[in-house]
């Protein structure tokens, strides 16, 4: 499909020269009536020629072709903590549970976390996430409990409030 790589040369030497319209032996002219995603892909492609496919680590648009163990692990154990909670309030056989109250939720995720994942670091990151939104501890906790629960719908529809403080600060 890329003329004008001579050779059949990857994407790249180490100069990052550009003459013309030729830049590290690839004739940019190829890519000029490419799509955004038909560009994404062709770039993919080289990268994963340049580097070969198995070392890639694609992020692209919702398909990467890895996972985040850690903050995967953090979310699971998160929802864990919240079913816990909400059987604290109400544990009905037939699968009814409560909804968890805000007072000392922040410390009874940190008895929680230290009798059924020590290692996951669950405290640091709701300190962080704290810190980041202005909430204390216990009103964040809750906040992100109710939210897994899916029991907050905001109101007006848009992002949750304590969400949002987060991703303005990012």
């Amino acid at each position: 499909m890329l003329a004008g790589r001579p050779g059949g040369q990857g994407a790249g030497g180490v100069s990052g020269q550009v003459t013309g319209r030729i830049m590290n032996g690839i004739n940019l002219h190829d890519y000029e009536r490419l799509s955004p995603f038909e560009l994404k892909d062709a770039l993919i492609g080289l990268a994963a020629h340049r580097v070969g496919a198995g070392l890639l680590l694609n992020a692209g648009r919702g398909n990467p072709n890895w996972v985040a163990t850690h903050a995967r692990a953090a979310f699971f154990h998160l929802g864990q903590f919240a079913l816990t909670e909400s059987r604290r309030v109400i544990d009905d056989p037939s699968g009814l549970g409560g909804l968890p109250g805000k007072d000392g939720i922040a410390a009874r995720l940190d008895a929680w976390r230290d009798a059924h994942a020590p290692d996951a670091d669950l405290t640091g990151i709701t300190m962080l996430a704290a810190d980041i939104s202005g909430l204390d501890p216990d009103s964040l906790v809750h906040a992100i409990t109710m939210a897994i629960l899916g029991c907050d719908y905001p109101s007006p529809v848009r992002m949750l409030d304590w969400v949002e403080r987060i991703i303005r600060r990012y």
